[in-house]
């Protein structure tokens, strides 16, 4: 019984753990962002958007970017700058991902398409709020990530397409019913 509780407890620390790395570091924002803001977020956008997602989807969005408690958040620049030094960054995190007990279950290419698409899709939000906030130094990030959903459209779900195509970054009320 100790094994098992120890692997359980390995798991949830590194589930705990991964959440706290911080996203977006070498870009000024405000405020912090970390994976396990960056998770729910997607996760919830997965649960609003998608019909039916499976439960290999759900831990996939949920655990996808937990490795990095472990290789750290490599900025994406640094990939396609050197793409030798990305696809040793994604084994890497592959390896990590697996002997923290955590690795991502296999996504059909559907479900693939749609943890692409909420992580990204995530991110552009993200870069959406600061920039309401009035950060200018986050205007690349912005503009990168509506390229990438205009490059990419084939393959993000059109649920994803559709709320995208009609979101307006604003603030809610605070009467919960307006």
């Amino acid at each position: 019984m100790g094994s098992i509780m120890s692997k359980i407890n390995r798991r949830v620390l590194a589930a705990r753990e991964g959440g706290n790395v911080l996203r977006c570091h070498t870009v000024p924002h405000h405020g912090q962002y970390s994976v396990g803001k960056h998770s729910y977020d997607a996760l919830s956008l997965l649960l609003l958007l998608h019909p039916e997602p499976s439960m290999n989807l759900v831990k996939a969005v949920l655990w996808h970017d937990c490795a990095e408690r472990f290789v750290g958040d490599m900025p994406a620049p640094a990939k396609w700058l050197n793409q030798a030094l990305g696809e040793e960054y994604e084994k890497a995190e592959r390896e990590a991902q697996e002997a923290s007990g955590l690795a991502l279950p296999e996504l059909t290419e559907e479900e693939q398409n749609w943890l692409t698409a909420v992580d990204r899709v995530e991110l552009l939000l993200w870069a959406e709020e600061q920039s309401a906030l009035g950060n200018r130094h986050i205007l690349g990030l912005v503009n990168a990530s509506w390229g990438w959903l205009t490059q990419n459209a084939a393959k993000v779900p059109q649920e994803v397409l559709d709320f995208v195509g009609g979101f307006v970054w604003r603030r809610l009320d605070n009467d919960p019913r307006n």
